[in-house]
């Protein structure tokens, strides 16, 4: 992590403990809702998100890089809705993870092929970008009876990583 990271993280450090609590309430009435009720609630969630703005500079130009070119409002203002809905849905998947108890839902011939390669006893290399729900994949695994290891960087405040390592 660059300087110029580190400062803006302290910077937005002192926010942490005055949300965290709202966060775990949060995280109990997600966990406890029906999945139809925690996608509603993501779909608040994500509007919520859009009307706070964050990461709003950034969204804009690294959509302008993609794009390699400038964007006009509507066409921005569209793809940050369904950014933050998207990313809403996301963090409901994550929270609702521990949930997920069994495999009845999953595709029963894509289980059967990881589970089959994995006792070959070569192991299985699952890799994933940042912004997916690649952590489903590990408790899909756990689930199965796999070992796993999996590589990740802790965001650095005490309370959110006990939220993310719970």
């Amino acid at each position: 992590m660059g300087k110029r990271s580190r400062k803006r993280r302290a910077r937005r450090a002192w926010i942490v403990p005055l949300v965290m609590p709202l966060v775990w309430i949060l995280v109990r009435r997600v966990q406890k809702a029906r999945p139809r009720a925690a996608y509603r609630l993501a779909m608040t969630l994500g509007t919520l998100f859009r009307w706070i703005g964050f990461t709003g500079a950034t969204i804009r130009r690294n959509l302008e890089l993609a794009c390699d070119r400038p964007l006009g409002r509507a066409e921005l203002r569209a793809f940050k809705a369904s950014y933050y809905k998207h990313l809403a849905l996301l963090v409901v998947e994550l929270v609702r993870q521990p949930t997920i108890t069994d495999l009845e839902d999953f595709d029963e011939a894509e289980l059967a092929r990881v589970k089959d390669l994995y006792d070959e006893g070569n192991g299985v290399i699952f890799v994933s970008g940042h912004a997916g729900l690649w952590e489903l994949a590990a408790h899909t695994a756990g689930l199965l009876g796999c070992k796993l290891l999996s590589v990740a960087k802790l965001s650095g405040h005490p309370q959110i990583d006990e939220l993310a390592l719970s």
